[in-house]
């Protein structure tokens, strides 16, 4: 059977690289084209009509969405929600409690949404905030004190995405659970 790569098994040098390429106004071009074969796609992904190489491959251009979240930081939130609603569409076909398939398609949702746990969590970390690098250490103390993550930059609708996406994926990480538990 093929075993996919996904970024979350990247390498740091990979993902600083994909990170890059999503700040871009290309990275966004191609976050929303990603977006539109997932909506194309996304109801018929598991049919046996599917191509399962096709399938293995939206999957894979999935798995690199939450890299491009992060690089964002919130600065583009009509990007991001359709990111994370692409990300949604496809979760929900995801039935962790069953009997996981053989089916290369299957395993490679199942090593999707395993992984998303874990690539998603940088949502909720606090994140620094450049400005403050450059102001006096009295108002850098206080900035800290208001850092905020990049769930909490983004517009009320994108949140509930982001943490409805946390409740379809099932068992949170642990720093996942702590920052969404203050």
């Amino acid at each position: 059977p093929q075993h996919v790569i996904y970024t979350s098994s990247a390498t740091s040098e990979n993902e600083r690289k994909i990170r890059n390429v999503a700040d871009s106004a290309a990275g966004r071009t191609a976050c929303i084209l990603a977006t539109k074969l997932v909506a194309q796609s996304a109801d018929t992904l598991f049919n046996d009509s599917t191509d399962a190489e096709y399938a293995t491959l939206l999957l894979q251009m999935i798995s690199v969405l939450p890299v491009y979240l992060m690089a964002w930081k919130g600065k583009y939130p009509s990007e991001t929600g359709l990111a994370l609603a692409s990300i949604l569409s496809v979760v929900r076909q995801w039935e962790a409690d069953k009997n996981a398939s053989q089916e290369p398609v299957a395993l490679a949702l199942e090593e999707l949404c395993l992984g998303l746990r874990y690539s998603l969590e940088a949502l909720y970390i606090p994140i620094e905030d450049s400005s403050a690098v450059n102001q006096s250490r009295k108002k850098r103390k206080k900035a800290n004190l208001k850092q905020t993550c990049t769930l909490e930059r983004l517009p009320e609708q994108v949140q509930k995405l982001a943490i409805g996406l946390v409740g379809l994926l099932q068992s949170p990480t642990e720093v996942t659970a702590k920052q969404l538990s203050q």
